[in-house]
């Protein structure tokens, strides 16, 4: 396997996991972390961003994490955190 993906996250997921106790915080950073090492696996559910990109979403504890792989410039886009049930 080539080397890891960079992860970027956006400045209002980082606000939103700034709210979370440490536990969750914990939990929503190794699941990027092991985004950054499989890229290519699908969320739990696809949804279209603004622009028609495919946008992944994947379901930790009661947060919903959107992202998506951009395979050209070896990054993960983390575009949103928020609570799954808004």
């Amino acid at each position: 396997m080539g080397a890891e993906y960079a992860a970027f996250i956006d400045e209002e997921a980082i606000h939103f996991l700034q709210s979370l106790d440490s536990e969750r915080q914990r939990t929503l950073f190794a699941v990027i972390r092991s985004l950054r090492s499989n890229p290519f696996g699908e969320g739990d559910f696809q949804a279209k961003d603004a622009t028609g990109r495919e946008i992944q979403g994947l379901l930790v504890g009661p947060c919903c994490l959107f992202y998506w792989s951009d395979h050209a410039g070896k990054a993960v886009m983390v575009t949103e955190i928020r609570m799954a049930d808004r």
